[in-house]
């Protein structure tokens, strides 16, 4: 099943705040089918060690060499299947009613883009 959301997530050393990312985008989930992306744009260590053993895990891992965020996120939307796609940054928190919300908007409009 196709999901409805792709959230697609650069990340480069950011160990000390993309679990926290994780876990607001995991809250505002809800009953939507999302898949989550994470971009590893060269980071030392890679990514996956982050990951390890912790609660919040993305869907799909991307390891590539350093090619800097508009490199990182054009692999991730590359990558993505959803049918709307969220961007972003390893430092960004989402509120819980972030995604229902916007989506019920762009639905009704008949948007094909937003940005919030």
């Amino acid at each position: 099943m196709i999901p409805e959301l792709t959230v697609v997530i650069p990340y480069y050393n950011r160990a000390d705040t993309i679990q926290l990312v994780l876990e607001s985008v995991a809250r505002a989930r809800h009953d939507l089918r999302i898949e989550v992306i994470v971009v590893d744009d060269g980071s030392t260590p890679p990514a996956p060690r982050h990951f390890a053993g912790q609660p919040w895990q993305p869907d799909r891992i991307i390891r590539q060499e350093n090619q800097g965020l508009l490199f990182a996120r054009l692999t991730g939307l590359n990558a993505a299947t959803g049918t709307f796609v969220v961007f972003l940054d390893s430092d960004d928190l989402v509120g819980a009613q972030k995604f229902t919300s916007q989506l019920a908007a762009m639905q009704r409009t008949g948007a094909t883009v937003s940005y919030t």
